[in-house]
């Protein structure tokens, strides 16, 4: 079975009842309210943690089939992971984790915080500028019909050239990076989610940048069948297993625990545990 049978009836790809641009612009703000909601009211960190997380995988993976069938629609073909790729997952990890582990313990820490740190920040801006131009593209459409994407100036496409080797990391067909106003205003409200969590570390900044790096993360998974993804999962929960209970027998420390205790990105959820926590680092 394929992932694409599981989402299908809320998704669109099969079904008139939801437009997409609809699903798309309800998920962002219903996503967007679950994460500003212990700001406002006590919430228990269990229901936080399950809703936010489970919230992220599953508007995720609704958002990565959709873009999956505009592709389709367009001829487009992606390369997707296969079963034989998904055993090397959890080795991939370990390395990059054991990698960031013997950075913090052999090199200058606070330089190594600091690249961290900023690149992280600079993955999650970025992130959620993508995030926001989609919902900005999509409410215009919605306010305007599908006439505005031709016709409006704000969905205008300017293709901004970039260096080949660019282009070829990061999968830019014809090393040209397409552009809309919506993505500048996109890139305009993120700015500033990116600046308040650099320079004051508040958590409310810190997991929307979190949520916008693990909504395409889930996104750019291009897993097609039940069976690969749960191969993958199963590798990362012996991952898990190991580099939190197993690896201080070998290493003499938690490596997991010390890494995201080191790690100052927004790559984890920070979880408020008591009300009136807006204003609260």
């Amino acid at each position: 079975p394929s992932f694409e049978s599981f989402f299908e009836p809320c998704s669109g790809a099969g079904s008139q009842d939801i437009p997409v641009d609809m699903l798309d612009i309800a998920s962002s703000f219903v996503l967007a309210s679950i994460l500003v909601a212990p700001a406002l009211v006590p919430v228990p960190v269990g229901v936080q943690m399950v809703v936010a997380a489970s919230s992220i995988l599953y508007f995720g993976s609704v958002n990565s089939l959709t873009r999956e069938t505009e592709r389709k629609s367009r001829g487009e073909i992606r390369d997707v992971i296969a079963s034989d790729q998904a055993y090397r997952f959890p080795l991939t990890a370990s390395v990059m984790l054991l990698s960031l582990f013997l950075a913090f313990k052999y090199l200058p820490e606070f330089y190594v915080s600091l690249l961290l740190t900023l690149g992280s920040v600079f993955l999650g801006t970025g992130a959620l500028a993508g995030h926001l131009a989609r919902t900005v593209e999509e409410l215009v459409v919605v306010a305007s019909g599908e006439a505005a994407r031709k016709e409006s100036k704000l969905l205008r496409e300017v293709r901004v050239p970039v260096p080949a080797a660019v282009g070829k990391v990061m999968g830019i067909p014809d090393n040209a990076l397409v552009v809309t106003g919506a993505w500048g205003v996109g890139v305009l409200l993120a700015l500033p989610v990116g600046a308040v969590y650099f320079f004051k570390k508040h958590w409310l900044a810190n997991n929307v940048l979190a949520a916008a790096i693990g909504l395409t993360t889930v996104e750019l998974l291009a897993v097609e069948e039940f069976k690969t993804a749960a191969i993958m999962l199963s590798g990362l929960f012996f991952y898990d297993v190991f580099w939190v209970f197993g690896s201080k027998k070998v290493f003499g420390a938690n490596v997991m625990v010390t890494v995201a205790k080191k790690f100052d990105g927004p790559i984890k959820l920070w979880l408020p545990k008591f009300p009136g926590a807006l204003a609260t680092k």
